[in-house]
């Protein structure tokens, strides 16, 4: 069973049919304590290479072949 402790990604994988190009923490979160780089999120935003930017939680790491053979191909306008 996944779990989001265990999905692991990177910049520069392929996923949601385009490519990882950044990770980062939401804005509205706060670091742990002071002086901390971590934060505390429940979720972690990714930036596409086509322009989306989606949560961890909605990620699905398949390559762009096989993600618009399942569903289609990506609309980005």
């Amino acid at each position: 069973m996944e779990s989001r402790y265990n999905k692991h990604y990177r910049v520069g994988m392929e996923a949601n049919g385009s490519r990882i190009v950044g990770i980062r923490y939401p804005e509205d979160s706060k670091p742990k304590w002071f002086g901390h780089v971590t934060r505390n999120a429940k979720t972690m935003l990714i930036d596409l290479e086509d322009g989306r930017t989606i949560t961890d939680a909605q990620l699905v790491l398949i390559g762009i072949a096989e993600y618009n053979a399942a569903f289609g191909e990506v609309d980005n306008g």
